[in-house]
This record gives C-alpha cells, structure tokens and sequence, in this order.
C-alpha cells in the first residue's frame, strides 16, 4: 500500500506541476514577449530617427549643392551675355570685340589682371594639359584618372602649365 501511495503522490505531483506550466508558464512568456517587443519598438524608434537625420543632413548638402550649381550656371550665362554684347558692340562700330573688351577692361573671362583674376573651381586633365569649368562636356568625357581638381586662379593654372579649353574657355 505504500508503495502505492508514493506512485498516486507521484501522479498527482506530475498533474500539478504541467496544469501549472500550461497556465502560469503562457502568462509569463506573452509578459517577456511584449517587454521584448517594447525594446524593440523602442529600438527601431531610435534607428529611424537616426536615419531621418542622415537624410535630412544629406537633403541639406544636396539643396547646397543645388545652390552652388545654379550660381555657377548665373555666373556663365553673365559671362555669355556679357561677350555678346561686347562683341554686338564691336561689330556695330566697326572695332574688333577684343578691342572692345580691352577699353571696358574685361574679356568676359577672368585674365591675368589680379583684380579680375577670380577662382573657379575647374577641372584639369593631366593627359591633355587641359583645364576646364566644372560643367564642360570635355570633363564629361574625360577619365576619372586624369582629373584634377582645383580652386587655384585661372593665371596659376596657366602658370603650372595647362592651357584653357576651346569649349567652355575658362
């Protein structure tokens, strides 16, 4: 009989323990479940906002560089308008359009005078000796491997060398 009591002791024990595991156990895991869901809400909260000020960051540069672009685009349409109303002029009272140029002072481009000897960004191509605006076709199709970069004045660049391009004459 003892033994038994110790088999139906043992039963019981087992029946206890698994109804307690079938019904604590699930409240205690959705608990854990919705504090690890919480982190990681929490978590992608803090990622996403990080990737919003990146974004926001690089939106900024980008407007920048917009801004740059279109003062570079005013600068060469000033400098476009600026030889053809010298050269109308020049043709106009029978004079050349650089001679005309040279009593105003001013080419259209920046010269070797120190006063108009302005700094662009250009680009110059190492193979050809070369230097061009930034917006030339010519730089379009130049290889990366031969470009340099340079905010230097145009009269330093023509100093180390390079001469100005035919097309966008810098």
């Amino acid at each position: 009989m003892n033994g038994q009591k110790n088999i139906l002791s043992i039963i019981i024990a087992v029946v206890i323990t698994v109804f307690g595991c079938y019904f604590f156990l699930p409240s205690y895991s959705s608990k854990q479940l919705e504090i690890s869901y919480e982190t990681t809400l929490q978590q992608n909260k803090k990622d996403y906002e990080k990737q919003i000020k990146s974004l926001e960051t690089e939106i900024l540069t980008l407007e920048k560089n917009v801004d740059y672009y279109k003062e570079k685009a005013e600068e060469a349409e000033a400098k476009k308008e600026t030889k053809s109303d010298n050269s109308s002029k020049g043709s106009s009272s029978g004079e050349s359009s650089k001679s005309e140029s040279s009593k105003s002072g001013y080419s259209g481009k920046s010269g070797n005078n120190s006063s108009n000897d302005k700094t662009y960004t250009y680009i110059l191509n190492k193979n050809t000796g070369k230097f061009h605006y930034s917006w030339c076709n010519s730089v379009k199709l130049m290889k990366e491997s031969n470009k340099i970069y340079s905010d230097s004045s145009r009269s330093d660049i023509i100093e180390k060398g390079y001469s100005p391009c035919k097309n966008c004459n810098p």
